[in-house]
């Protein structure tokens, strides 16, 4: 866990060290339904994240953004690795971009402890405006791709 959190520091001092006129942004967005709310952190095509919410394991995650794919996907998305705070499993998120641009999109999360797939949930995802959530929640992401792994 202390590699991956020194990985994610310095990939972190590298974005903010940028020049001024890079294509650096940052957005916020809520997996609909849950309680966290993602701050990623955009730098051409790398991407770092923080997973925080009200009563929600924080976590934090890098990774790429993916514009070139195959003709069967519209738009791009991002793939994250993320680690949570206090727990032992890894976490890949994919988040497809809505290419109409409404800040809206699907969202995709594989959950395992042992490198196989252990399980997964899906949903939407919506923008962060002015620092009202549009879909809140009170569940984890974390809590319920468990809990669905565990009924399977």
């Amino acid at each position: 866990m202390k590699a991956f959190r020194f990985a994610l520091f310095v990939a972190s001092l590298a974005m903010l060290s940028a020049p001024a006129s890079a294509r650096y942004r940052t957005t916020q967005i809520s997996l609909d339904g849950t309680c966290h709310v993602l701050t990623l952190f955009w730098y051409e095509q790398t991407v770092g994240a923080t997973f925080a919410g009200d009563n929600c394991p924080t976590g934090l995650g890098t990774g790429l953004v993916v514009t070139d794919f195959p003709h069967s996907v519209r738009g791009h998305f991002t793939t994250l690795g993320v680690r949570f705070d206090g727990d032992d499993a890894a976490y890949y998120v994919f988040l497809s971009h809505d290419y109409r641009h409404t800040g809206h999109g699907g969202y995709e999360i594989l959950y395992t402890t042992n490198g196989l797939g252990q399980g997964s949930i899906g949903g939407t995802y919506s923008p962060v405006k002015n620092g009202v959530v549009e879909k809140p929640g009170r569940e984890s992401i974390t809590s319920r791709v468990k809990r669905r792994s565990d009924s399977n």
